[in-house]
């Protein structure tokens, strides 16, 4: 994976600057909020095949509104060294919008690299378990991938090589 690599102060910073446009979001609309981004292991956190991969994944959510006549109320894409973003507001119920995303994420094979949040208007977050889904799996085993993160139980390169394969994989296929 190729691309500058990132402190974990400059991903702090922009934990804090998605934190703040949520809320100046949350205040100019009643509706729900939803943050696409991706899942991307390690310190290179952009570059040309993560942008590629979080384009398909916006593409993918517009379908979906759009099959469903949902009505969007506000949208902002930000593309920093971070990692790219993409902020939403939708006219629609917080936990039918968790349901739609975690099907993208859980059906799409990309899926395991994307990650929407999506959260109330009083910035309560909608998780996964909430609405019946499993905990997501590690990118490399079929374990859950906050425990397999936590204990580190796969080198990092072993992940960005998963996370390559599947995108050039995705693509090779179009």
């Amino acid at each position: 994976m190729q691309g500058y690599e990132v402190s974990v102060d400059e991903l702090l910073a922009a934990k804090d600057a998605r934190i703040h446009l949520f809320k100046q979001m949350a205040s100019h609309h009643h509706g729900t909020l939803v943050c696409f981004k991706l899942n991307i292991p390690g310190p290179v956190k952009n570059s040309e095949l993560i942008v590629k991969a979080f384009i398909r994944g916006i593409e993918l959510w517009l379908d979906k509104l759009m099959s469903d006549s949902l009505v969007l109320l506000d949208e902002k894409i930000i593309n920093e060294k971070t990692g790219p973003e993409y902020f939403v507001v939708v006219d629609y119920d917080p936990w039918l919008i968790k349901k739609i995303t975690t099907e993208i994420e859980e059906t799409h094979p990309l899926g395991r690299l994307f990650d929407f949040d999506v959260m109330d208007r009083d910035l309560k977050g909608y998780g996964r378990t909430e609405i019946g889904y499993k905990p997501r799996k590690c990118l490399v085993c079929e374990e859950n991938a906050f425990v397999c993160g936590r204990s580190r139980t796969h080198e990092l390169s072993e992940l960005t090589t998963e996370v390559t394969r599947l995108i050039t994989r995705y693509f090779a296929s179009k």
